[in-house]
């Protein structure tokens, strides 16, 4: 009967230290849906992150979350003679941060795993150019979160989806809806303004 007593109070040891180190970094995680349809699993609230493709590092900057990048890529930290770019004339810092890869989504998973300290999360636009997501992913066991960048005419449906998606990885929900509204706003203010002006008939 004894030796049963002892069984059980090994289990039930074995079973809290299970339920300690294992179950709760489980418990800590998320799964997110991206632009792909791809279920990725991620840290509550990631502290840390990296922007790769054309314009994550802009819808990044709509979030005011700018100060949680620890690299860029190339194309930030070039000098230019005219940079016609408002969110990196807003954000001249980002020429002094370490660099990640070259830009359109051409990362360096070497560079990535250098980097201290690590991403907890990578966001990455136009995922059919420069490096495959889902082998970057897989190379440097980082989660990767594919957006479709979409534009403000035809495809503003995915650009919402997408600021959505990041929102919901950052915590911003109430931000992300804050963003898409005010578009929302604009948009309809110059349709009120423009309503008496014919179409293709330009006036100076």
């Amino acid at each position: 009967m004894k030796m049963n007593q002892k069984k059980i109070c090994l289990i039930i040891t074995l079973l809290f230290f299970y339920l300690l180190f294992v179950s709760a970094p489980m418990a800590r995680q998320r799964t997110i849906t991206d632009s792909m349809g791809r279920h990725i699993h991620i840290q509550k609230t990631p502290i840390h992150v990296i922007c790769s493709g054309a314009g994550a590092l802009r819808l990044l900057t709509y979030f005011q979350a700018q100060n949680i990048i620890v690299a860029v890529d190339s194309i930030e930290t070039r000098k230019m003679f005219i940079d016609a770019r408002p969110y990196a004339l807003a954000n001249p810092q980002f020429k002094n941060y370490p660099i990640f890869g070259e830009y359109r989504g051409n990362d360096n998973p070497e560079r990535i795993v250098c980097l201290d300290p690590q991403p907890d999360v990578i966001f990455k636009t136009f995922a059919d150019m420069g490096y495959n997501p889902e082998e970057l992913q897989r190379k440097i066991a980082i989660p990767v979160i594919v957006l479709n960048y979409g534009d403000l005419t035809h495809y503003r449906s995915a650009l919402y989806q997408s600021i959505h998606i990041m929102g919901d990885v950052l915590n911003k929900i109430e931000r992300a809806i804050e963003i898409t509204t005010f578009f929302d706003q604009v948009i309809a203010d110059l349709k009120a303004r423009t309503t008496d002006i014919k179409e293709g008939v330009c006036t100076v």
